[in-house]
């Protein structure tokens, strides 16, 4: 992984997205590698809990929602 990009540091608060960072690309390539196909239950193991599923998140988006937050300053 490449070293983070915070908000506004190293000269990213001018790129179109200025959230994202070089951890988040390379996770996303992890993904499209199938490097995150393996599921444990693991999580509920140690916390007792069940997962929170990418589903219920995109179902329940409302509460998940951080503010405004826009790719490009207006």
């Amino acid at each position: 992984m490449g070293k983070l990009l915070l908000t506004g540091v190293d000269g990213n608060l001018g790129s179109e997205a200025p959230f994202s960072s070089d951890g988040m690309v390379t996770f996303a390539q992890a993904i499209r590698e199938g490097k995150m196909d393996v599921f444990t239950d693991d999580f509920k193991k140690l916390t007792g809990s069940t997962v929170m599923t990418v589903q219920y998140m995109l179902e329940h988006n409302d509460d998940f929602q951080i503010g405004e937050r826009h790719s490009k300053d207006a």
